[in-house]
């Protein structure tokens, strides 16, 4: 009995710390941007030993065209995809290489091929996702194929995390959370509308936090539009009032962190309106045709119905032409001079 339970005591002493190195290997080289395939066991995630790559010999040129894919992705997307495609004939079959080129064809703008890749990374290994970086174009991937649900379901996930991103990362981060959740929310059952807008509210509270980031003027627009959009007038005054001198507004409709083009719409309406009310009431108009009945359309047009109307046909984006001047009168002629009398 006695070498019954030593035994057992012996087992679940070795298994526990194995078990907890295993996990703590893979959220290791997760963090490190490394798959999991290439991670050392029980070496904090570092590259694979040489046992390792005598032991599987296609291990180690696997591992290092993975490398390769995701060092050239902010240098040159087109070289990132032909090692991910490269490390992929090497050893088919492993996630590492299905999630960098994922990231790969989200840089090149091709967000439904990288979101059918990052799906494939997630059928072979759940796990193949957690880096931050790369849960990160998971999430745009997503977002940019209308999957909004999804992508703020990632976002949930991304934000605790995104401190291991670069320090100029977060706040767009942030931004990119609240409006797919924004986004989500347009679409999903009215009762939890609330819930979802404090939600975007916490993400741009924790935005704002960094006054010195580059975005600071993105995040005090788009808290204007949410506080509009909440009812809470005097709260959006501010905070447009404060996007204004930034200088940051009007913003472009393909706004990179706007999960709806709408929303692109909305934040360029709301920049304009003091410095250019009629192309303000242009483009609130233009949000109403695309945000196809979203429950936030009576906030629009209630700003809209404060704004001079705009003039059919004419570009917001550019100044009213000036009037042209009347043509000047035509001078009046002068008499002839009347002749002079003969002399006597």
């Amino acid at each position: 009995m006695f070498s019954f339970v030593l035994g057992a005591s012996f087992v679940l002493s070795v298994a526990g710390p194995m078990t907890a190195d295993v996990d703590r290997t893979t959220a290791i080289a997760a963090a490190a941007g490394r798959p999991r395939e290439c991670a050392a066991p029980h070496r904090r995630g570092r590259k694979p030993t040489v046992w390792q790559r005598a032991k599987t010999p296609r291990l180690g040129p696997y591992c290092d065209l993975v490398a390769k894919a995701t060092t050239l992705l902010d240098q040159d997307a087109h070289a990132s995809l032909e090692a991910a495609n490269a490390a992929d004939a090497a050893w088919p079959g492993h996630a590492g290489a299905r999630a960098v080129k994922g990231r790969a064809l989200l840089a090149l703008g091709k967000a439904t091929d990288s979101l059918a890749a990052f799906d494939e990374a997630l059928a072979i290994d759940p796990s193949s996702l957690e880096d931050p970086k790369t849960m990160r174009d998971h999430a745009r991937a997503l977002a940019a194929t209308g999957k909004l649900d999804a992508a703020a379901d990632v976002y949930r996930t991304l934000v605790p995390r995104a401190s291991l991103l670069a320090d100029r990362a977060k706040t767009t981060v942030l931004l990119e959370a609240a409006f797919a959740v924004m986004g989500a929310a347009e679409t999903g059952p009215p009762a939890e509308l609330a819930v979802h807008l404090t939600e975007v509210a916490s993400y741009l509270a924790e935005a704002r936090t960094d006054e010195t980031a580059p975005e600071r003027g993105d995040v005090l627009l788009a808290s204007a539009l949410l506080h509009d959009r909440l009812g809470e007038s005097s709260k959006a005054s501010t905070f447009l009032a404060e996007a204004t001198k930034t200088g940051t507004v009007p913003r472009d409709p393909t706004t990179p962190y706007v999960a709806n083009p709408a929303d692109a719409l909305a934040l360029s309406a709301l920049g304009e309106e003091a410095r250019d009310p009629r192309g303000a009431a242009t483009t609130w108009t233009e949000y109403l045709a695309a945000s196809k009945g979203s429950p936030f359309d009576a906030r629009a047009r209630a700003r809209l119905a404060t704004l001079p109307k705009p003039v059919p046909g004419a570009d917001a984006t550019k100044p009213a032409a000036p009037k042209p001047k009347p043509p000047p009168a035509p001078k009046k002629a002068k008499p002839p001079p009347a002749p002079k009398r003969a002399k006597p």
